[in-house]
């Protein structure tokens, strides 16, 4: 069921992130800061995170920012010596986003929740359960290590397989996020 929000947003830079990743994050400029920490404090330690389209600027502008970002909660974070934040994020669902709603201190956005389209045909099952095999080799040839992720894929979880796949394999940020935008 479609539902719309409100969360602070956190712009990324080279990093689309996914629902069902967990993925660790340096939270550095002022308004992401200031939006890690309203998140903790109004929100339950919910945010939107959506990739910026331009990776350099520091300080984005509003339609600098992809439509496409995902639900997240902080499920951890650590402030540094320089101010910053190592945070560990788990994502949890797509969303859109439809407003900006504050853009001064730390981005405030409306953002509305995608539905998966789900499709359980035993084709499907059989071709998911293939593609956890090879992600099964890809992470042992590449030494990567996600600590007994692979071993809680299941065939009929087809979104959640490829989001966690396209999350650790390494390809290009547009590519990422236009799979992030497949429903």
């Amino acid at each position: 069921m479609k539902r719309d929000v409100i969360l602070p947003l956190i712009p990324l830079r080279e990093l689309v992130s996914f629902p069902a990743a967990i993925i660790p994050i340096l939270v550095g400029r002022e308004r992401s800061i200031n939006a890690l920490k309203f998140a903790r404090e109004k929100y339950n330690n919910y945010i939107f995170l959506s990739v910026q389209k331009n990776q350099i600027s520091e300080n984005p502008l509003a339609a600098e920012i992809a439509d496409i970002g995902i639900i997240a909660r902080v499920e951890k974070s650590a402030e540094q010596v320089n101010g910053s934040y190592r945070v560990i994020i788990q994502g949890m669902e797509r969303a859109i986003l439809r407003e900006f709603l504050k853009e001064d201190e730390f981005f405030l956005v409306k953002v509305s929740t995608l539905e998966e389209i789900t499709d359980t045909s035993k084709q499907l099952v059989e071709l998911a359960r293939d593609l956890i095999s090879m992600f099964e080799e890809y992470v042992t040839l590449k030494k990567v290590r996600l600590h007994g992720i692979v071993a809680k894929l299941q065939a009929n979880q087809v979104s959640e397989i490829t989001d966690v796949i396209v999350s650790v394999i390494n390809i290009p940020i547009s590519i990422k996020q236009s799979l992030l935008e497949e429903l």
